[in-house]
């Protein structure tokens, strides 16, 4: 009953039944469409089909693209969630583990605002404020070098004052 045939364009196997290439999409005009069997009308017992509608109309029917080749034509899409428009998705450093670290090992105050600033950066690049993620991630990277000095010039001010109350 199916008996595979050849597309004329493309020549790909397709079904006799099929109206379009699956390949290509082109329309298959030298293939027979089962009939209905004679105990059945065309369009249902009633002659209509489901609901009263017409029946739909083969040569309306989508038509797949030929290519997968971008459209040029049409408008670029709007921005997805999250981003801004005219702008395409960046990366900015968010400088949360650099902040950790020195919270833990330099000087604990102004590692905590480093932390604050640096989470901040990852929702405010989601919400599309590229801007303020970005001064975000400035005043982390700020903050996060300045608690970095401070945790190593502190201990070597305090092994000179230190060794220098030894007497000699």
């Amino acid at each position: 009953m199916n008996q595979p045939g050849n597309c004329p364009k493309c020549g790909a196997t397709v079904r006799s039944d099929s109206v379009f290439c699956t390949v290509c999409g082109h329309t298959l005009q030298g293939f027979s469409r089962p009939q209905p069997g004679p105990s059945q009308p065309p369009n249902g017992p009633s002659g209509q089909t489901p609901f009263g509608q017409p029946p739909p109309d083969p040569t309306q029917m989508y038509v797949p693209p030929s290519h997968h080749a971008p459209n040029w034509s049409q408008p670029p899409r709007s921005p997805g969630f999250g981003q801004a428009p005219g702008f395409a998705p960046v990366a900015v450093k968010n400088y949360l583990v650099e902040s950790i670290l020195v919270t833990v090992f330099c000087c604990m105050p102004l590692g905590v605002a480093a932390i604050i600033f640096a989470a901040q950066v990852d929702s405010q690049l989601r919400s599309g404020n590229y801007a303020q993620a970005l001064d975000s991630s400035n005043k982390a990277k700020t903050f996060a070098t300045i608690s970095f000095v401070l945790g190593i010039l502190a201990p070597c001010c305090y092994l000179g004052l230190v060794a220098s109350s030894l007497p000699f």
